[in-house]
């Protein structure tokens, strides 16, 4: 039971609700674990690490004010390792020297000096690094283990007497713990840093409201093709409305490599065409032709619906309104429109109207003006933002249809600070 339970606990199966998913691909995580081998090197050696300890019969010594002052690797980067082929920080030929002062104790009697030592590793890792998520943010799994294989102390270089042995000693027992200590701080600092350059609160309609893309339902997991899906609600804090639930599929293998998938429901479309509609941007005024009498137009609801058919995404929006005419005679109307989805490189999302879908049982005495009065609302306001990192643009951008969602596919370029997705 308890080898059938493991596997559920590290890929469950969704069943909250969002209106986005996104998966992060395998080149994606590799470039940004190995982006972060400069923040590695310039921070360790800033590192200090704790008194170590050595003791023999009548003598001991104590290794303190130990600092790193050089370190270097052949390789930084992300490995699969461990029954569930998790993802782990792996670095390859890890060396570097501490130095420091010791105190060596005989009997009643304290000798002085200081020392150096290099240490070896073949290969040091980190892990498991299992996503889950803080304050709606995404982050890793608190509990961090490090392997270290195999290990080379070399002879310590010291001006003392008979201390050598000691020294060597005191770094083989502790070694492993002080540095394993120094690198997960490094990891979790690098992390923290780095979420404060992801942007997933987003106000629209001139900061009247905001959308937000907080993950606090459904944890992050690691999928069998070692993508990491997160699961965002993105709702705007007015109306409140529930949530999509559906399980996207993965891109397939054929399908051009990128960064991320954004994938994005209806529901995600609908939430920002019901606030539009609450807030009267789509209400107006209009001519009924030939009478030339006035027409109220007032939104009362709106939705959307994405037909994925064949390679076109076809996105149909559906807007019932009252409508009132001068002999106070008012008409409750279901019109339905045809919208293109575009984007620009800022991670936003819009759509373009396209025609208004026939229906003979309609009041079409105004149906130009009400169509280049919706054609200009769209464009003016509904601008759907996307979770992004701050400096960043996306590009190579491929959109995949679906039944009830679509896909945007894209990469992130790096304007100013490359401090993800860029090897050093």
């Amino acid at each position: 039971m308890l080898k059938l339970l493991l596997p559920l606990l590290i890929y469950p199966v969704p069943f909250f609700a969002q209106n986005l998913v996104i998966d992060v691909s395998r080149n994606a995580i590799q470039e940004y674990v190995s982006s972060m081998s400069t923040h590695f090197k310039d921070e360790i050696l800033k590192a200090k690490l704790p008194p170590m300890d050595a003791s023999r019969f009548i003598c001991g010594v104590t290794l303190k004010d130990t600092t790193v002052t050089d370190f270097n690797f052949s390789k930084f980067s992300s490995e699969l390792a461990g029954p569930y082929k998790d993802y782990y920080l792996n670095i390859t030929d890890f060396s570097f020297t501490i130095s420091g002062s010791y105190v060596r104790n005989f009997l009643f009697f304290k000798f002085y000096d200081t020392f150096s030592v290099k240490i070896k590793f073949k290969n040091v890792s980190l892990g498991a690094l299992v996503p889950t998520f803080a304050n709606g943010y995404p982050f890793l799994h608190g509990v961090i283990n490090c392997g270290f294989s195999p290990e080379t102390v070399e002879d310590p270089v010291t001006n003392g007497w008979f201390v050598t042995s000691l020294i060597r000693e005191a770094v083989e027992e502790n070694i492993k713990e002080a540095i394993c200590h120094i690198l997960v701080q490094l990891l979790d600092s690098k992390i923290r840093s780095d979420i404060h350059e992801l942007q997933v609160d987003f106000p629209i309609f001139s900061n009247t409201s905001e959308m937000s893309f907080r993950m606090f339902k459904k944890a992050p997991y690691t999928s069998s093709t070692k993508q990491i899906r997160y699961f965002l609600e993105g709702e705007i804090e007015y109306p409140a409305s529930e949530p999509a639930v559906f399980l996207p599929n993965e891109v397939s293998d054929e399908i051009p490599k990128r960064h991320v998938a954004y994938h994005i429901h209806e529901k995600l479309l609908a939430e920002m065409l019901e606030a539009m509609c609450e807030k009267g941007l789509f209400d107006g005024n209009f001519t009924s032709l030939p009478s030339m009498k006035p027409v109220s137009y007032l939104c009362l609801s709106a939705s959307a619906k994405i037909q994925g058919i064949s390679n076109t995404i076809t996105i149909i929006i559906h807007i019932t309104s009252l409508e009132t005419y001068p002999d106070d005679q008012e008409k409750s109307q279901l019109r339905s429109f045809m919208v293109t989805p575009l984007h620009n490189s800022e991670h936003e999302l819009f759509i373009r109207l396209k025609s208004q879908l026939a229906n003979r049982w309609l009041d079409n005495t105004f149906t130009e003006q009400l169509f280049n009065h919706l054609s200009v609302v769209l464009s003016d306001n509904f601008r759907l933002p996307l979770p992004f990192i701050h400096n960043s643009s996306i590009s190579d951008v491929i959109f995949l249809p679906n039944a009830d969602y679509f896909t945007i596919l894209s990469n992130f370029d790096f304007h100013q600070n490359d401090s993800q997705f860029r090897n050093r």
